[in-house]
Order: structure tokens, then sequence, then C-alpha cells
């Protein structure tokens, strides 16, 4: 009896071992991209600077720079692109930031905008993100503005 109990229970383990692989929902954490990703959509889409800041790596970028800069990038025009923006539009990239020796895997997500000025004049600016992963986890490294 007690064999067949112990049988049971690994069974039933393997099988929502098995269940789990197979749903392929990101988990929220930030040890993968999409996991990552979806927590600090999350956050910006809250609002919760707080969050977006304890999902940042202050290395590269300081705290000022970060409050700054705050509402370009997760106010107005760049939240409702953040928000609407896919894991899959962050493009993987290559890069070397100086200070971040200790990081493994780069992403960049970049929102176009074009303005018309007083004149008429079309101008076009960008927001860039930065986010690589630092001792196992992806941070927010870098903000950019463009233009």
């Amino acid at each position: 009896m007690r064999n067949q109990i112990l049988f049971s229970t690994i069974l039933l383990l393997f099988s929502f071992q098995t269940f789990a692989q197979k749903t392929n929902k990101p988990v929220n954490d930030d040890k993968s991209w999409p996991g990552f990703f979806k927590l600090i959509q999350t956050a910006v889409k809250s609002g919760d600077k707080n969050k977006i800041m304890s999902l940042c790596d202050f290395t590269i970028m300081s705290k000022a720079e970060f409050n700054e800069n705050f509402e370009f990038f997760f106010g107005g025009d760049g939240k409702k692109r953040f928000v609407k923006a896919k894991q899959n539009d962050a493009e993987k990239i290559k890069q070397d930031f100086e200070g971040l020796s200790n990081a493994t895997e780069f992403y960049q997500i970049t929102f176009n905008f074009i303005e018309k000025d007083e004149d008429g004049d079309e101008d076009e600016s960008s927001l860039i993100y930065y986010f690589a992963k630092i001792k196992g986890k992806f941070r927010l490294i870098k903000l950019e503005m463009a233009g």
C-alpha cells in the first residue's frame, strides 16, 4: 500500500510538471525575457514608479536621470506605447555598455514619434529603452531620447 501511494504521488508530480511545461505561459519573474517584460509592462500600466525602479539597474543610468525622464518614458505617449507593446517588439542586440561587464543578454525597444512643430514641419523623435540580464535577472538599464 505504501509503495502504491508513493508511486501515485510521483506520477501525479510528473503529470503536473508536464502540464506546466506545455502551457508555455510566461512566468512573472525577472529571470526570463517574457516574464520580465510582463512584470515591467504591468508596472508601467499601473504607473507604479517604485515597482519600475525596482526593475532597474542604476549602473549606467542614475536614479536622478530616471526621475527626470520618468514622464517622457512612462507617462503619456510613452506609457501608451509601452503598454501596447509585445515582448517580440524588443530587438535582441549586441551592445557593449561600459560598466556592465557582468551582463549577458541585451534587448532594445524603440518607439518612434512624428510631431509637427508650429510651422507645420515634421520632427521625428524616438524613445529607446535598453534592457540587460545582470546576475541572472533582467533589468532596465538605460533610457534614451533621440531626434
